[in-house]
């Protein structure tokens, strides 16, 4: 039997908590600040129960419990690193969300249009995610999934019925965990435009609520938005997919022409519609913000 104050051997998460809780210079109350700000619910004396390695947490309180103690000890070893006489860069990051990244950047700028999906799949893999593409349609009814290796669901997707709608219309990054497929819904943006929605297909419910997952996750979409609004003029792979019908010639004429749907800064705002979407003979607008 395990004595007062000790980690039952059986358990080494918890020993390794108590560990490396001792290395961060934390009072017990400074740490429970910390875990309380990214989500904690564990009170103080469930939070010592579980340092003393007497009782453990949920699994996803002892997520946000080793994320608060890892990210003390990241301030505490930055400030004992010894200084270089000069300038050393990194090489290229394992993977991880800067790799993501790099990955879907690097890749972009040699690919066609149509690649986009799969090297997006790529660049989730070095995240532990899969991840797929749902573009708005032209008619701003709907969400339309672009075909990506092993992408499964709906084609598509309402935007007044469906959580890939809501992320859409209120621009928030929403969960879902329907059918054992817990789900991040991210919104895709270019600037001001709002493009689709990136789903983040998760290895575990218990990553749904993970505030740094959400922010890499957040980081891919604006590069997503980006890259999808500046490879869109070289074909048209991706913009049929956003088409539910045939475009008339005069439509497609117009629509090459129009700038984004939407633009602003931070203290202004413009929109704009092209209706009927597929069927415009003449009419179109324009804008110059300064």
């Amino acid at each position: 039997m395990a004595g007062p104050g000790r980690a039952f051997p059986e358990d080494p998460q918890l020993n390794g908590l108590r560990d490396a809780y001792a290395h961060t210079g934390l009072t017990l109350e400074q740490l429970w600040i910390r875990y309380f700000a990214l989500g904690g619910t564990a009170d103080l004396v469930e939070l010592d129960a579980c340092i003393a390695g007497l009782v453990p947490v949920a699994p996803d309180q002892h997520d946000l419990l080793a994320h608060a103690i890892n990210e003390r000890l990241d301030e505490v070893v930055q400030e004992h690193r010894v200084p270089y006489r000069r300038t050393i860069r990194s090489g290229r990051p394992s993977p991880g969300p800067l790799a993501a990244l790099l990955e879907l950047l690097g890749a972009a700028g040699a690919a066609p249009p149509e690649r986009i999906p799969a090297l997006v799949a790529t660049a989730g893999q070095l995240l532990g995610a899969e991840t797929v593409i749902h573009l708005i349609d032209h008619e701003q009814r709907s969400l339309v999934r672009l075909p990506s290796p092993g992408s499964t669901g709906r084609a598509r997707q309402g935007l007044d019925s469906t959580m890939a709608g809501r992320a859409f219309r209120t621009l928030q990054i929403l969960s879902s965990d329907r059918e054992g497929r817990p789900c991040l819904w991210v919104p895709i943006l270019d600037g001001a435009d709002r493009l689709g929605v990136l789903e983040v297909v998760l290895a575990s419910a218990s990553e749904l609520h993970d505030p740094v997952l959400r922010q890499h996750c957040q980081w891919l979409a604006d590069l997503l938005g980006h890259v999808l609004a500046s490879m869109g003029s070289y074909g048209d792979e991706l913009e049929r997919f956003r088409r539910r019908r045939p475009l008339a010639p005069s439509s497609e004429l117009i629509w090459q022409m129009l700038p984004p749907l939407a633009a602003g800064s931070d203290t202004f705002m413009l929109a704009g519609m092209l209706e009927p979407s597929y069927r415009a003979g003449g009419d179109a607008f324009d804008y110059a913000l300064s």
